[in-house]
């Protein structure tokens, strides 16, 4: 995304990029906490989680699913890129899944989603540009 000129006006509803910076006293220490995956020091089977959506065929809207892999092996060999003008971030991860006890290797779950709903200036209820919430029972 390019600077915006110094006399420039955003209209309502222009998406834009906000920036900030935080700063510390000097010599005090940070309240963070840093975690360091090492071969000895940690676990080789995880559990991992994620979510994407799937677009259905018959009515080309997307669907908010949830992919469980209760345990797997993370191999050696992982690339993450990250690029610095904007674009989105690629990885791979490979991943050997093991069967645990219970025998459930992967679950996954679709949710039902609602459009995320938000007030106009004049009072109008409206859709909240491409955002859902996951309904409640």
């Amino acid at each position: 995304m390019s600077p915006y000129d110094d006399d420039y006006w955003f209209h309502q509803g222009e998406p834009y990029l906000k920036k900030s910076l935080s700063l510390s006293a000097k010599n005090s220490k940070l309240k963070a906490q840093k975690i360091v995956v090492n071969t000895g020091e940690f676990p080789g089977m995880y559990k991992i989680v994620g979510e994407t959506y799937i677009r259905s065929r018959e009515t080309g809207e997307d669907e908010r699913v949830q992919l469980s892999f209760p345990l797997c092996k993370i191999k050696s060999d992982q690339t993450l890129t990250l690029e610095a003008d904007g674009d989105p971030t690629t990885f791979n991860l490979d991943v050997e899944v093991a069967v645990p006890p219970n025998g459930v290797a992967m679950e996954i779950t679709f949710y039902d989603v609602e459009k995320e709903m938000t007030s106009s200036c004049n009072g109008s209820r409206v859709e909240k540009d491409g955002s859902t919430r996951v309904s409640a029972q």
